[in-house]
């Protein structure tokens, strides 16, 4: 018996110096809410690049697209014109773009009522997209409804059978009345053969956002600067070459 009643004090004390203390408990607790409140701006930063990464993408895929599409196709017209070319734009909003069709010799007045072939919509919601288009050729952007774009409440981008690109004002867009911010030590590989410069903003707090340059010249290729900004201003000096 008395064998017995020492084993049990022996398991008791065993299992008070395994136990925690309150002061142990809290200390414990501090240190995985510190380690995890430093990590945080690095977790945003990283769903900040994956999310501009994917839209950058698309939006490249998606201007080639409609650059070679105007370049590539007609349609046969039983007129005695022959054949009519198809006319491609971009219009751009501050929550996206949308990318229209038509078979027509005509580049002026694009909206949405044109053949709508591709919508894309910001992550994030109409107001506060989480990755925005800010300027377009120097031209700043507004958020609004996708489907009721056109050139008043948008910036207009179309592309013709000959490879020419055309503003708003159905003028020809030539690298003179673009304005291109250098990329850090990385300048950009084209001259004199812009016909898109766009800048998004990829906000990852209240103070500190990723920018990103985009350049496309009149054969599609493009060139791609990020930079980090504190000022909210388009500085691209501290920038460098973004590959997709």
């Amino acid at each position: 018996m008395k064998k017995r009643f020492e084993t049990f004090l022996f398991y008791l004390n065993l299992k008070k110096s395994h136990a925690f203390t309150l002061i142990e408990l809290m200390t414990v607790l501090i240190i995985i809410v510190l380690v995890a409140t430093m990590s945080i701006p690095k977790v945003n930063k990283w769903i900040a690049r994956n999310r501009a990464k994917a839209v950058v993408a698309t939006f490249v895929s998606d201007f080639s697209y409609a650059l070679n599409l105007a370049k590539d196709s007609y349609v046969d017209s039983s007129t005695s014109f022959g054949s009519i070319p198809t006319q491609t734009a971009m219009i751009f909003a501050k929550n996206g773009y949308v990318v229209l069709k038509r078979n027509s010799n005509i580049m002026t007045n694009w909206s949405t009522k044109d053949l709508i072939i591709k919508k894309v919509q910001m992550p994030g919601t109409t107001t506060k997209p989480y990755v925005e288009f800010v300027k377009v050729n120097g031209q700043s952007l507004s958020s609004t409804n996708l489907l009721s774009l056109s050139g008043s409440t948008g910036y207009v981008i179309s592309f013709s059978s000959s490879g020419m690109a055309k503003d708003n004002a159905n003028s020809k867009i030539t690298s003179s009345t673009l304005s291109i911010t250098v990329c850090g030590s990385s300048n950009s590989p084209f001259s004199n053969t812009h016909i898109l410069v766009a800048y998004l903003k990829v906000p990852i707090s209240s103070k500190f956002s990723l920018w990103y340059q985009i350049e496309f010249n009149s054969d599609g290729d493009y060139f791609i600067c990020m930079a980090p900004n504190l000022s909210g201003s388009l500085d691209f000096s501290g920038g460098h070459k973004f590959e997709l």
